[in-house]
């Protein structure tokens, strides 16, 4: 009797042990289904000798599969996977077999024809002639997350679409400013306060468009879409011209500017126009960081394989804790808070990017506040050049071109009349048209030479007065130039496909478009 009680006892404590172990494994799974759910995850495991799948509840849920059973685990033949795929997405699903470990993300068409991204990482195990025998996954919605993205995709375009518009309405005002402050230098006024203001005119229309070329520089830049036209140059020439763009600014504040560089030519490889643009940002810069009548250096020199290029200011310095924003994007130095000219803080940022591209580095160095700056650019040495440089061009106003038949077309009547006027002040017949269909109509009669059109006008656009005037005869033979306030890459294509011979950007500097048309061919009318 007492061993009977002995059994009965011990049977007691086995069921008691295993109905524990059921309530703990119970336990367990639930707080893993509630984490899974919680987590918006779900499992499955592959067998691939048997041929089946079984799936968690949440798994299924994410697939949109319809679950028959309140069970925790669901079977399936493994066919409802690809069947729930993204059409576009199927060529994944034998990815798991060819990896060990994999990580995927793929859309799902739910049963109410919704679409959901699902992130899946997983593992396959193999057997030792290779073959893939079961497969265990773990999978997440990320339809949140890729909604996000997207929409910071479409932020991303509409910044980039803004930034182009504001610089071309921006462009549009500051092309007559500019056209009629260089008919004021043509003219002969010596009154001194009437030169003073035009050259201050002229100076502020530089900084303004020296700005917006920055602003869409940067929008290309982290578009992927900013290309460099490389060629040898020598870094005199690449000086020059980036002292000739910073020069207003440097004039503005007083400053005395030294140069030093060596009697031997030194070439780089580069883009001319980029690598002036480096330079005259840091040019300016110190102009705008020196206060009046400061000394701002240049030097260039050769050091080991490299051009080492320095700029340096007697200005108001930097901190160490300034030095690492200085090359920040639209970061602003404290100290130039209150400053009139703080600029954007896109410049240094945008230098080192372009120097990046080049193969080169920039830096920066300073004794601290108030004790000025310097900032140094290398550059990869070319030794063996044995071409010139390109030449900057000189002024055309020595040398004028021959008298030529000229229409303009531009709904922005200020810009078309001052621009006339100019091309009347260079010995130049000249005809204005305010729309596209107008523009047609004087052509065949004053049969222009040269005709700048605007390509936002009304009734006809630019693009489409340029592809008529090239099925007249006179329009075959004629100079077509795109006067735009639209400049980047997609708009000069553009224009080239629609006939047009030159794509230039507003305010227009006249001298170099006069530099420009006095390379022009001489239709056969004219010769």
């Amino acid at each position: 009797m007492a061993g009977g009680t002995d059994i009965a006892s011990t049977s007691l404590k086995s069921v008691g042990v295993a109905s524990s172990a059921a309530a703990s494994f119970a336990e367990s799974e639930a707080r893993y289904r509630s984490a899974l759910k919680a987590g918006r995850m779900g499992s499955w495991e592959t067998d691939f000798v048997a041929n089946t799948r079984t799936w968690s509840q949440e798994g299924m849920v994410l697939f949109g599969l319809s679950l028959p059973d309140g069970r925790g685990q669901v079977g399936g033949s493994g066919d409802e996977y690809e069947q729930a795929m993204h059409p576009d997405d199927r060529h994944l699903v034998d990815s798991y077999r060819r990896r060990a470990e994999h990580e995927d993300s793929l859309r799902v068409v739910r049963g109410d024809g919704s679409v959901a991204w699902i992130a899946h990482r997983g593992l396959t195990a193999y057997d030792d002639a290779g073959r893939p025998t079961r497969h265990f996954s773990i999978t997440m919605d990320i339809t949140d997350r890729k909604s996000a993205e997207q929409a910071l995709r479409d932020a991303d375009r509409k910044k980039d679409a803004f930034i182009a518009t504001l610089a071309h309405e921006l462009r549009n005002p500051l092309a007559p400013i500019r056209n009629a402050v260089s008919l004021l230098r043509m003219s002969a006024a010596d009154d001194a306060q009437a030169v003073w203001c035009r050259d201050v005119i002229d100076r502020q229309v530089g900084q303004m468009t020296h700005l917006l070329e920055d602003l869409l520089d940067v929008s290309r830049m982290t578009r992927g879409q900013l290309q460099l036209r490389l060629e040898t140059l020598a870094v005199a020439t690449v000086i020059e011209r980036a002292v000739e763009i910073a020069r207003p600014a440097i004039d503005a504040g007083g400053h005395e500017l030294r140069t030093t560089v060596p009697a031997g030519p030194l070439f780089v490889r580069g883009d001319l126009t980029r690598l002036a643009q480096v330079f005259s940002n840091l040019l300016i810069n110190a102009a705008k960081y020196t206060r009046e009548r400061g000394v701002i250096t240049l030097t260039a020199a050769v050091v080991g394989d490299d051009v080492l290029v320095r700029v340096g200011d007697t200005g108001v310095g930097l901190s160490a804790e300034q030095m690492p924003q200085i090359f920040e994007m639209f970061g602003q130095l404290e100290s130039a808070l209150d400053r009139s000219q703080g600029g954007l803080g896109i410049g240094l940022s945008l230098a080192r990017q372009l120097i990046g591209l080049h193969g080169g580095e920039i830096g920066a160095r300073s004794d601290g506040p108030g004790r000025g700056s310097e900032f140094s650019v290398r550059l990869p040495l070319v030794r063996d050049a044995d071409r010139a440089a390109p030449v900057i061009e000189t002024s055309p106003r020595s040398t004028p071109g021959p008298a030529r038949r000229v229409l303009i077309a531009d709904d922005l009547v200020d810009s078309a009349d001052t621009l006339a006027l100019l091309f009347e002040a260079s010995g130049h017949s000249v005809r204005v048209a305010y729309d596209g269909e107008e523009a047609l109509a004087i052509g065949e009669s004053f049969r222009p030479e040269i005709v700048l059109l605007d390509l936002g006008m009304p009734k006809l656009n630019g693009y489409e007065t340029c592809r008529r005037m090239r099925t007249t005869q006179w329009g075959r033979d004629a100079t077509l130039v795109a006067q735009t306030g639209w400049g980047q890459g997609d708009d000069r294509r553009r224009t080239q496909d629609a006939g047009f011979d030159h794509h230039v950007v507003k305010p227009i500097d006249f001298d170099k478009l006069m530099a420009l048309l006095r390379t022009m061919r001489t239709p056969p009318s004219s010769r």
